[in-house]
């Protein structure tokens, strides 16, 4: 090849590549595609140079924030998510990216302002799933009736959302509903189905009812689905009604072997004085998931109490303190 060639394919390369170089919309879909691939520092590298070229191109920060955040970068992630934000005001990509980052930094309220803006702006793409961030928010914040409404909107858009149904038992297992049924305290019948707790001269309704009539539903949906099965056999539990618990508790171990099933099952046999039985799922929990701590802490108070085990006994119970659980 000539000299001469081979500069003028030299030039011809220089300027297709400074040409693609100041394509911000091309390198903008080559920082998509790295995201996609997990290849997060090779996304902020193109995107970068997008807003280089763009400065006021606001779906450019919120990519980057997303890859910030997926690099645990979480203060530059936030930082890009307010400047996407303050570009453009209803931008429901960047201010989903926003609250994922808030809640990430534990900045509730924040979030929350986040998914309610999309929520108002009733984005096909983003309504639901920031409902359920928001519902799981005000769960995780003790504000369950608010979580309980958001998923109430969800169910009513998805009927079949499983999930959606499950969630909402779990947050009703948690909610004082007294003022509704105040005037039935007295009676038998209706305790039965509920959860009800004395303290501080209050009385405080937990919604078991209405729980186990979600997780029921979530189950009509989908037969297999461990998750509604385990929750369902808790309440029961809850309610010492041990057949009905342990014949949930054996489905969802059936569909799946977790530990927290395992886990489940053993305090389930452990409150019908099934010393044995428990011990083994206490194991198998432990097996499954080493770093569960309530396994331990569980079995540790079962050796002790049941089978005389001093030692074994101080060793787990030691070893669920060393696991982050504290011990009085």
């Amino acid at each position: 090849m000539s000299k001469k060639i081979f500069l003028l394919i030299s030039i011809i390369t220089f300027f297709a590549c400074n040409q693609k170089s100041n394509d911000y919309k091309e390198l903008y879909q080559l920082a998509l595609t790295e995201t996609d691939n997990g290849n997060f520092d090779e996304a902020i590298d193109y995107l970068d140079q997008v807003i280089k070229i763009k400065p006021d191109f606001d779906s450019a920060y919120a990519e980057r924030s997303y890859n910030y955040l997926s690099i645990d970068e979480a203060e530059l992630a936030l930082k890009d998510a307010d400047k996407a934000v303050k570009l453009n005001y209803n931008n429901t990509c960047a201010l989903y990216y926003r609250g994922m980052i808030n809640d990430y930094l534990y900045n509730t309220d924040e979030a929350i302002k986040d998914y309610t803006h999309i929520i108002r702006l009733r984005d096909s793409t983003y309504m639901n799933v920031a409902l359920q961030e928001r519902a799981y928010m005000f769960y995780n914040s003790n504000r369950f009736e608010k979580s309980i409404e958001d998923f109430n909107r969800i169910i009513e858009s998805d009927s079949l959302n499983e999930s959606a149904y499950t969630s909402r038992g779990i947050a009703k297992s948690k909610n004082n509903v007294y003022r509704l049924y105040a005037d039935s305290t007295t009676s038998t019948s209706f305790l039965k189905n509920f959860r009800v707790s004395f303290s501080n001269n209050s009385t405080i309704i937990f919604d078991t009812k209405g729980a186990i009539e979600d997780f029921s539903k979530a189950i009509e949906i989908n037969s297999k689905y461990d998750f509604a099965y385990y929750n369902r056999a808790k309440i029961y539990d809850e309610l010492d009604l041990m057949g009905k618990a342990l014949t949930d508790i054996n489905k969802a171990i059936k569909l799946e072997e977790k530990s927290e099933y395992y886990l489940t099952r053993a305090l389930i046999y452990k409150g019908n004085n099934d010393t044995e039985k428990s011990l083994n799922d206490f194991n198998k929990a432990i097996e499954i998931d080493p770093e569960n701590e309530m396994a331990y802490v569980n079995r540790g108070y079962l050796k002790r109490e049941q089978l005389n085990d001093k030692i074994g006994s101080a060793k787990d119970l030691e070893k669920a303190e060393e696991l982050g659980l504290p011990m009085d």
